[in-house]
Parts: structure tokens; C-alpha cells; sequence
């Protein structure tokens, strides 16, 4: 496989390692702990609790304390999908977005991820990692996979035979479209984002954001 498209989930040690990069997950803490929190308030548009010592993030409908200066996300309240957030990608995700990132408005507009930047070098990636995924977990499976975006806090579309737009990070939004397989067709699907993702999130993120959302759906399908 191409090394320069392989996102592979890898593990050196106990430490968690980004593909991409090449960094590991210690060198994002320790940028971390550097960060002035009101710069990060404003730059990412996130409150920065003073009281907890936390910034207020949303992710996936659920919302989050992230602590300032040792990194830890705390759910607020019950989530019956909270080993999601254990994920060491999930904690990349979000330390990323603190460290080097900044909100975008949403324009109205939605993008596949192959228009997004990067998106074509990596799309062949994504349709395996996240499109087949969904698209062979849930094709046949269409009143699971409706009940559990509902409980994601989706709302229903009117595409395909089965569709939701799901809120994933603050005011950023991916749709989700699946159609049913027969005799003739495998089943398939299609992600669409927002396109402040593609100025909010990298290609590598993005495709984390699939994989994290698909992992949700299916605790919640199983519930």
C-alpha cells in the first residue's frame, strides 16, 4: 500500500502516533499546555470555562469539558456512546483543533470529500474507511441506522432510502445518505460535510470524523 495514503491506526508503545505527521501525541501535549486559553476562546470560538479550568466543546451532540492545562475530555452528563471519546483519535482530533486550528462560518454549502482539500489523493482511502463501512454496516439495516442518528441528534433528509444530517463539532455538520441494496446493486452510500470542515479540519481529520461517527451509530444501533 502507498505509504502516503495509508492512514492505518497505529500504536508505538502506549503512545498514540499521527500517520500523517509523524508526531506523536506527547509533543501535541506539551504544545497544549502552552496554549493561552483566551486566544484559543477566540480563535476556535469556544467558551473557556474559568471556573473548571475547561474549554466547552460540542462534539457529536454531546457536550464536553476539555481541561486546561492537562488535556483530558470529561462528558457532561449520560452518553451511551462515550467510549467513542476514549479513542485516541478522537483526543487527536480535538487537540489538533485547540492547538492549530481555527471556526469557520458555515456558508450553507455541502462538499463530498473529494472536493475537499486533499480530497482526491485521499479519496480512495475514505471510500474504503468510511463509505463501504457505512454503506455495508447499514444498507440493509436502514430503521437501526435511522434510530440511531436520531438519538445523535439528527435530523432527517428526504435522499436516498435513508438520510440524516448529523451535528459532529460545534457548527459544523456531516449528512449522511445510504441507499438499499437488491439482487443487482450493493448497497452504498454518501458523506457530504460542511464547508467549514474543509478549512477547520484536514483530510486525515475528516476521514477520523467518518470513522468516529460510524463507530457511534453503530453503539447506538445496538441499544
Amino acid at each position: 500500500m502507498d505509504k502516503n495514503i495509508n492512514h492505518s491506526k497505529e500504536i508505538m508503545g502506549k503512545e498514540f502516533v499521527d500517520n500523517k505527521t509523524e508526531v506523536p501525541m506527547s509533543h501535541y501535549l506539551e504544545k497544549y499546555k502552552e496554549l493561552d486559553p483566551h486566544e484559543v476562546s477566540d480563535r476556535c470560538k469556544v467558551n473557556f470555562n474559568e471556573t473548571e479550568s475547561a474549554f466547552e466543546l460540542t462534539v457529536f451532540n454531546t457536550p464536553l469539558l476539555i481541561a486546561y492545562p492537562e488535556f483530558e475530555i470529561k462528558i457532561q452528563g449520560e452518553c451511551a456512546y462515550a467510549k467513542v471519546f476514549d479513542s485516541p483519535y478522537a483526543k487527536m482530533l480535538i487537540i489538533r483543533y485547540l492547538i492549530e486550528k481555527c471556526s469557520a462560518p458555515f456558508t450553507g454549502k455541502f462538499m463530498t470529500y473529494r472536493e475537499m482539500p486533499w480530497g482526491e489523493v485521499y479519496d480512495k482511502n475514505f471510500n474504503g474507511r468510511c463509505i463501504l463501512r457505512l454503506a455495508f454496516g447499514f444498507g440493509s439495516r436502514i430503521d437501526a441506522f435511522s434510530a440511531a442518528c436520531e438519538k445523535l441528534g439528527g435530523r432527517k433528509l428526504t435522499h436516498g432510502d435513508a438520510s440524516y444530517e448529523l451535528p459532529v463539532f460545534e457548527n459544523m455538520i456531516i449528512r449522511l445518505v445510504i441507499y438499499e441494496g437488491d439482487d443487482e446493486f450493493p448497497p452504498t452510500s454518501q458523506f457530504l460535510f460542511s464547508d467549514n470542515m474543509a478549512i477547520s479540519f484536514t483530510a486525515e481529520d475528516r476521514a477520523v470524523f467518518g470513522d468516529l461517527l460510524i463507530d457511534s451509530i453503530k453503539i447506538l444501533s445496538s441499544k
